[in-house]
Parts: C-alpha cells; structure tokens; sequence
C-alpha cells in the first residue's frame, strides 16, 4: 500500500437529505477491483436519506488508471489475492473511518458498508474483524476470506447482506454458496439475493439490500 495514502483525498459524498434527527450514520462505499470511487457514487441518491454516504478511492494505483484494494497476481494455480496487503488496507482503512467518525460525529457503531466485488470481500473481512463497529455490511458479488482479516468474535455480529448473480463471469458465484455454507457452519446470520444476471448490482438488488437496514 502507497505510503501515507490518504483514503478521503479523492472520496465523493452525499450529505444526509432532507431534515435529519440527531448524528447521521455513515455509508461507506467501497468500489471494484480496476475502479474508482466515481463508480459506486451514482447509487448515492438511491440510499436511505439519512446517511451520510462517502464513496472511497483504493490505494493502489493500476497501469490503466483503475484502482484496487489489494493487488491480484496470476500464478500456476490461477489468480491468487495478496492477502498481506489486503490486510494491511482493511487495517488503514478501519483506523481512517473511525477518524471519519469523529470529523463528521457520526455515532458509534452505526457505520454501514456497501461494497461491489473485491470491496465486497474487504468490506466483509471489516464487518467480522472489527465486530460492534461495523453495523451492517451490503456485499455484492463478493464472497468472505477469512485469511484477510481473522473473525474477531461471534457476539455482536454485523447485519450481512449477500447478492450475486449465479452468471458471474468475474466473481464465480460458487464463491457465494462457499460464503454461505461457511457462514451457516459458523452460526453467523445473513439474508441473500442470487438470480441470473452477471458481475454487477441489478436495481432490484440493491432495493432488496437497503430493506435490511
């Protein structure tokens, strides 16, 4: 990860909408791998009004202008994560959102996490690693990899919500069902969308994962 990488020097944010009550909560966007935090931003407007959403650039810069979370390499079993750096972003990124927290006073443990693809698998190691913190994490074609980050505790677990489609050509959507027998193993709670589209976030996803918060 790039030396003193600054996680907000490039981030988009939509304020709270309308009148709000009290500290608004934070929605924290974590875009794909080979993208930027322009990518998700367009849902902004579509989230629950009393959030105040912030979309994150990745720290690693790509040769054709895209951005990851963590590089990927292909090796002679295939693609393979580097799950050294992926855990030292999750850990930079905890320790900057919780500064976040404090610049916007946002209350505590209300943070909610909305991730597409490899900031799906980032946003899940967060929500587990760092239980109590992380309210409700929104996973889109990702899957959980316990190697980055180890499960912290099984109390105070974060809502989940999975959503795939089983056409996937980038994140295999047997990726999913390994996320779900795993979790279902560990007693770990989680609602779901699967249906036959491919790597992306259909409307009729999204609508169904802003009901669990």
């Amino acid at each position: 990860m790039p030396p003193d990488f600054d996680f907000f020097a490039h981030s988009l944010e939509r304020p709270p909408l309308g009148k709000s009550e009290g500290k608004a909560p934070l929605l924290i966007l974590l875009h794909g791998y080979g993208s930027n935090e322009a990518d998700l931003f367009g849902f902004a407007r579509e989230l629950p009004a009393h959030y105040r959403v912030i979309s994150l650039r990745a720290p690693f810069r790509m040769d054709f202008g895209g951005h990851a979370w963590y590089p990927l390499e292909w090796g002679p079993d295939g693609l393979k994560s580097d799950l050294s750096a992926a855990a030292h972003t999750a850990g930079s990124l905890a320790e900057s959102l919780s500064n976040l927290e404090t610049r916007w006073n946002a209350p505590a443990g209300q943070t909610v996490l909305l991730g597409f693809s490899q900031g799906a698998i980032l946003s899940l190691a967060l929500a587990l690693g760092y239980p109590g913190w992380i309210r409700a994490v929104l996973a889109f074609s990702g899957y959980w990899d316990g190697a980055i980050l180890q499960r912290a505790t099984a109390e105070n677990q974060p809502t989940i919500f999975l959503a795939h489609g089983r056409q996937d050509e980038v994140v295999p959507f047997q990726a999913h069902l390994h996320t779900r027998a795993r979790f279902e193993a560990l007693g770990i709670s989680f609602s779901s969308f699967q249906a036959d589209y491919g790597h992306g976030i259909p409307p009729e996803a999204l609508a169904q994962a802003v009901k669990t918060l």
